[in-house]
């Protein structure tokens, strides 16, 4: 697995979600709550009232993200994601995507070639077109440095269609590195992902999203089977 700094980016994901699950007594929150105190005062209840300062409902936005992929075996892959989406309500809404990537062959794949002559077989993927409704069920905020920082923590699901390339015709011993093998598939595509607001207007997303499609293998004979992709995303939107 790719790693940023020493830490691999799965643990900086993981180390986001439980400094932020911390407060998520705070992100539960919303204007209908009830909170009994038994522990103050077993007669007495009080209403938690939590104002939305960044709603969503009904707005539509844009958005960008730089995507550095992660869990290949012979592929250093990197991309770019633009988005757009549209909720419903607080809750709910629905986005279409689109994704371009670059990929280049990594050590793993150098060491295979120098120790036993030959080009391994790989499928790397190029591009993704999709759209996958959302699910926004909690909303609220960290506070950390003298600062407060307001968030959305959402969860997605829907299809996506992927397009790949491989070395088919070009992998095992004495091959030269060629990849004109072109193949299109609809898969499952799911992410989650916490929107920090920058403003009204503007967020700062961080995420992490998975390409899922049925495959054969290189010599397209054996069984399909599932193979996943996995991005890890920093991004950045705009609300209309």
């Amino acid at each position: 697995m790719k790693s940023i700094f020493g830490f691999s980016l799965l643990s900086a994901f993981a180390s986001v979600s439980i400094l932020i699950l911390f407060p998520l007594g705070t992100a539960k929150a919303s204007e209908d709550s009830l909170y009994d105190f038994l522990w103050l005062d077993p007669d007495k209840s009080v209403y938690v009232l939590q104002k939305k300062l960044y709603q969503k409902a009904k707005r539509f936005s844009v958005g960008g993200s730089v995507i550095n992929s992660f869990g290949e075996e012979f592929v250093t892959t990197y991309g770019l994601d633009l988005k757009a989406d549209y909720f419903f309500n607080e809750t709910w809404g629905v986005e279409i995507f689109g994704t371009q990537y670059t990929n280049s062959t990594n050590d793993n794949y150098k060491n295979v070639d120098a120790t036993f002559g030959g080009i391994p077989f790989v499928r790397r993927v190029t591009r993704a077109m999709g759209v996958m409704a959302l699910w926004s069920p909690f909303y609220g905020k960290v506070n950390t440095f003298n600062r407060i920082f307001y968030f959305d923590w959402q969860f997605g699901l829907g299809l996506a269609n992927i397009s790949t390339e491989s070395n088919k015709n070009n992998s095992g011993v004495g091959a030269v590195e060629r990849y004109d093998y072109n193949e299109n598939f609809v898969g499952l595509v799911y992410k989650t992902d916490f929107r920090f607001h920058v403003s009204r207007s503007s967020y700062v997303s961080i995420g992490i999203r998975s390409l899922n499609f049925q495959a054969a293998g290189p010599d397209q004979r054996s069984q399909k089977q599932w193979r996943d992709h996995w991005d890890f995303l920093l991004g950045y939107g705009y609300k209309f």
